[in-house]
């Protein structure tokens, strides 16, 4: 296994770049199909990546959830959530 780097190009040559060509390949053939499909199953994929991602994978949750709370924090005192147009 042997690399050759060229000053012009940014890249390592060599068998690492077939693998790279393997995976543009893969994309490729990925946004191909994607976008073939109807809106109603890229609709139904989409639920089933969320519920994935939320409930089995639960990647950052807590993370998440301690900067929506900062970020939104919840009023101390019952008054304060009632709005002017209410009194």
């Amino acid at each position: 296994m042997s690399f050759k780097f060229d000053a012009g190009q940014s890249t390592l040559q060599g068998k690492s770049s077939t693998l790279g060509r393997g995976y543009r390949k893969l994309g490729r053939h990925m946004i191909k199909f994607f976008s073939r499909l109807p809106l109603r199953a890229l609709y139904a994929f989409s639920s089933f990546l969320y519920l994935l991602a939320f409930y089995v994978v639960r990647h950052r949750h807590q993370v998440i959830r301690g900067q929506l709370e900062r970020s939104f924090p919840m009023p101390a005192t019952p008054s304060a959530r009632a709005s002017p147009s209410d009194s």
